[in-house]
């Protein structure tokens, strides 16, 4: 009978000899090496479907200095060159029509730039450290080439607050959160004031950040003596602003109400997904197309019609929006703000600009009333 979807976990204690055929090492604690220049999986029959979502999720052996190729080819038909990066899934379109099922689907890895092994053998060398690959239907599709969205004619006539408020911070820093400040909106937000490595993103993504509420996986940690108490989640690397400076607070009291609150926001975090309340933002990371396709997906397993805006920096382009594919967009900023100098070094401008322009677009789309 053929597989619906796989996932396929290369911890150690996983599944991932059921798969590995050669150029593998053995698994550990959450991870396996591939070795050598080219490495197989052996993938079991598919159920048909007009094309698939391959995501990967595996590390570089090299040092991030160093750009390392990772070719794909998939039954002997070339999926394409990827470029791994620390902590950050990338996902590939794979068409139907070349994904059997009836037998296995092989899966040839092709290693480029590795570094030699210790024994200066090439085909020990370490290649890619992997943790999990996911093939599963997907019938999202990208516009090639984007399609620019129309800027709005008048932004003055709009009401700031409720433009601003429809977005949500996937947490890669504090700038998003501080823009909706500046702007007079103070939507909640698990990750509005927070910072969140992308390999953290993930998982707390896949889990759905369960547990992020653990008493003994929490702490309060001052900026400095008598500073702001900063937030610490070790679970899912999460560190964020309580805004209560140390000697203000009893730090159990304040504790006790951080996990609750944090509990509280994981569960609007997922409702919101789930309802499709909101955009949700990420500022930098995953720029390459293989890389926000995998985040979109990720957010696509909580509501197929979940929305994605990416918003990188790019001067030339500030303010505008493209549409990447169906709830796929990526905005672009004249400049990220400096960190040592927020809120003053905020972009407000193109910040409003972008956020206004795919406003004004999912109104015309009718998405705006299931925002709220």
């Amino acid at each position: 009978m053929s597989a619906t979807s796989l996932v396929v976990d290369f911890a150690q204690g996983g599944n991932s000899d059921a798969f590995a055929r050669e150029g593998w090492r053995g698994g550990e604690p959450r991870h396996r090496w591939s070795i050598g220049e080219r490495n197989l999986l052996a993938l079991p029959p598919m159920a048909r479907s007009r094309q698939f979502a391959l995501m990967l999720d595996c590390d570089p052996a090299q040092p991030p200095s160093v750009t390392q190729q990772l070719a794909l080819e998939l039954n002997g038909v070339s999926l394409g060159v990827l470029q791994p990066r620390r902590g950050v899934p990338q996902q590939v379109v794979v068409p139907g029509d070349i994904v059997s099922d009836a037998q296995d689907n092989l899966l040839v890895c092709l290693n480029a730039n590795l570094a030699a092994s210790a024994g200066g053998e090439q085909s020990r060398a370490l290649a890619l450290a992997w943790r999990r690959l996911e093939l599963s239907p997907d019938d999202a599709t990208l516009f090639d080439p984007p399609e620019t969205l129309p800027e709005p004619e008048n932004i003055a006539a709009l009401t700031v607050q409720t433009i601003v408020s429809l977005y949500q911070s996937l947490g890669q820093n504090c700038e998003l959160g501080l823009f909706q400040r500046r702007c007079g909106a103070e939507p909640l937000g698990l990750l509005r004031f927070s910072s969140i490595f992308p390999d953290r993103l993930v998982q707390a993504l896949r889990n759905r950040f369960a547990g992020v509420d653990a008493a003994a996986e929490f702490s309060l940690v001052a900026s400095r003596p008598g500073g702001e108490l900063m937030g610490r989640q070790a679970r899912y690397g999460l560190s964020y602003h309580t805004f209560k400076n140390e000697n203000e607070v009893e730090i159990e009291v304040l504790k006790a109400r951080e996990l609750q609150r944090l509990g509280y926001l994981a569960r609007l975090f997922n409702e919101q997904l789930e309802n499709d309340e909101k955009i949700f933002v990420r500022r930098g990371d995953f720029e390459s197309v293989g890389e926000f396709r995998a985040l979109h997906h990720l957010l696509r397993a909580f509501n197929p019609q979940a929305r994605l805006l990416l918003v990188q920096s790019a001067p030339e382009r500030a303010g505008q929006v493209e549409r990447l594919g169906s709830n796929l967009y990526r905005g672009y900023l004249s400049s990220f703000a400096d960190p040592a100098r927020v809120p003053s070094t905020l972009s407000v401008e193109d910040w409003l600009k972008v956020c206004a322009t795919l406003y004004l677009d999912q109104k015309e789309r009718g998405r705006i009333e299931l925002a709220g």
